[in-house]
């Protein structure tokens, strides 16, 4: 270490300045003063600019996300996976479960959007040798409400997964 950064640190100064200096340059970069909004729920704060609109599509976009992390949680913590990607097993560990095969057997679409939106992997084959696609298509044939709904989410995955495919290819 360098002797001059040993005086300074022994002497107590700082390289920064003093806190009146600290508290410009705060107020420098951010000239304009802004305002905590919340949501009318109270789970949510933002902070925007004054002059701004109060119905910032931002505002929305992270009251969003909140809700869905908090969905996405409970819905693991409820069925015991341990993570997106984690399969359970059954008491004797021959059947194996993965959280997008859970959601498609609910067939809860909004559920399934919000796993493959936090990166689960729609290849994975279950106990059965099933991908969730199969497992979709295997319901929608016995006439359940809601699977072709989520057979329309998984197949906009897909599709949004072989565009990006092409564009960097």
């Amino acid at each position: 270490m360098p002797k001059e950064a040993l005086d300074t640190e022994e002497s107590g100064a700082s390289e920064i300045g003093t806190e009146g200096d600290v508290r410009k340059l705060c107020q420098s970069a951010n000239s304009s003063p802004s305002t905590l909004l919340t949501c009318r729920h109270g789970c949510c704060q933002a902070s925007r600019p004054n002059g701004a609109a109060t119905t910032d599509r931002l505002f929305h976009m992270i009251r969003r996300e909140r809700h869905t992390q908090k969905r996405l949680l409970t819905f693991l913590a409820e069925h015991h996976f341990t993570g997106v990607n984690n399969p359970r097993s059954t008491v004797l560990g021959f059947y194996k479960e993965y959280p997008l095969h859970a959601a498609v057997r609910c067939l809860d679409a909004e559920l399934v959007k919000m796993l493959l939106r936090n990166g689960a992997d729609p290849s994975v084959r279950d106990g059965s040798r099933m991908t969730p696609w199969q497992r979709a298509w295997s319901q929608a044939k016995k006439g359940s409400e809601g699977a072709c709904d989520v057979l329309a989410v998984l197949e906009a995955h897909e599709a949004r997964r072989n565009r990006r495919k092409v564009v960097t290819a």
